[in-house]
């Protein structure tokens, strides 16, 4: 299975425990110049979901795919994307999905979520 594959499986994923959490999913990989959201909801306010995934193979931690220079892209396109749909002033929040596939490589073995990964 491929990276992108693994990827498109996390996402999946998210979105069905997202939905069986109440949120509403508004947008899945949302582009823009400035890069790409992976996930956009909303519950009581918008959240924005950064999901990153990695293989049993992989030699580093599904965060630690989660850059400056990646947080910074997001933070753009997040900006865009409250600007183009005339949501300057709305309540909002990011989320940071991490998940590890396990060593059979067909089920993730661990999900971590971290709310506002990083300072603003």
């Amino acid at each position: 299975m491929n990276t992108r594959e693994i990827g498109r499986q996390a996402e999946d994923l998210v979105c069905k425990l997202l939905i069986k959490k109440g949120y509403k999913i508004i947008c899945r990989n949302w582009t823009c110049y400035a890069g790409e959201i992976d996930i956009i909801v909303q519950k009581e306010r918008l959240v924005f979901i950064e999901v990153k995934s990695v293989g049993a193979s992989a030699y580093c931690k599904p965060h630690e795919l989660f850059t400056p220079k990646k947080r910074k892209s997001l933070l753009r396109a997040i900006q865009f994307y409250l600007s183009k749909n005339h949501l300057c002033g709305v309540d909002w929040r990011l989320t940071l999905v991490c998940l590890e596939k396990g060593k059979n490589e067909k089920k993730f073995s661990g999900i971590r979520v971290f709310s506002q990964p990083f300072s603003f």
